[in-house]
């Protein structure tokens, strides 16, 4: 997501899905250091689980995501200053702090085009819209993680929020990394290769 450097509340993740033979042999790799031969056996016999790395490690131990350079906006910033950022970072998502530097929201390029719909005669008018009209609020519980979260409950959290990144917030509220999708299955897919890379040496 974040230009970047590489480097949840507990819940459980049950996977009950049928999955094709191609998104099988994908998935195999995600669970290489579990005790499972292949995911089927996963949703045959719930008394296994996933690998460590996923179901335990968390984000501050993993460092999934941008955790340096978290570009953020004040709460009284336009639009106009969002759509700059976004392009002048390559960013995909924004947190918007208040005088505290306490995130209150998250805005991303989703957001900006959805008000974008409701100005159809004069799409010029947005730029002078303040964020905080704009963002997703973060009082919401899906809107944001924290750093002790496993990689499993992240995932699980991202895909509830329908949003296409987290901004993980300390105790303060304020930002110390931003998480996509892009960076979970980054994650996942190169401990993956390490840990065969591993068996085979």
């Amino acid at each position: 997501m974040e230009p970047s450097p590489r480097g949840t509340s507990p819940h459980s993740l049950t996977l009950i899905m049928p999955m094709s033979s191609r998104k099988a042999s994908h998935t195999n790799r995600f669970f290489s250091h579990s005790s499972l031969d292949s995911p089927n056996t996963l949703m045959n016999d719930p008394k296994l689980e996933l690998g460590p790395h996923v179901k335990q490690r968390s984000l501050s131990e993993a460092k999934v995501g941008t955790w340096t350079n978290i570009f953020t906006l004040p709460h009284k910033s336009t639009c106009g200053d969002a759509i700059n950022m976004f392009f002048d970072k390559s960013i995909s998502c924004i947190p918007i702090i208040d005088d505290g530097k306490r995130v209150i929201g998250l805005l991303s390029k989703a957001d900006i085009m959805s008000e974008l719909i409701g100005h159809p005669t004069n799409y010029l008018e947005i730029l002078d819209l303040p964020v905080s009209a704009v963002m997703s609020s973060a009082s919401s519980a899906s809107s944001h993680g924290t750093p002790s979260m496993s990689i499993l409950d992240t995932i699980s959290l991202l895909v509830s929020s329908d949003r296409p990144s987290l901004c993980i917030i300390d105790f303060d509220r304020r930002p110390v990394a931003i998480v996509s999708y892009s960076d979970l299955m980054d994650y996942i897919q190169n401990y993956a290769e390490v840990h065969h890379k591993a068996t085979i040496a």
